[in-house]
């Protein structure tokens, strides 16, 4: 299949973030499920790092297909992303792939 086949046919949720106020009504599921509801696409992927130990998005229907270890390299980049500043990140980000 190539590329534009797959982007066709292919949706991403990238990320759910729920209110801390908010953490056991069933927020979080509820708006997979409407987000679901709305893909244009047969078929959704997600990333959940931490789905082994909540089935967050089975509870919301979608059907888990693989499951692999995360990557600490990539885990560590973005726990970078999340706590520094952007010129920062961007900067260690160009060495590690050799550019700007």
């Amino acid at each position: 299949m190539k590329g534009k086949d797959v982007n066709d046919k292919l949706s991403t949720i990238s990320r759910v973030v729920v209110h801390p106020k908010f953490p056991t009504i069933g927020l979080g599921v509820k708006l997979v499920r409407k987000t679901l509801a709305k893909a244009r696409t047969p078929y959704v992927e997600t990333v959940a790092v931490m789905a082994r130990y909540n089935p967050f998005f089975e509870r919301a229907g979608l059907t888990k297909i693989a499951e692999k270890k995360p990557n600490k390299d990539l885990v560590q980049l973005h726990l970078m992303f999340l706590t520094c500043s952007t010129e920062r990140f961007n900067e260690v980000l160009g060495r590690i792939f050799s550019f700007g």
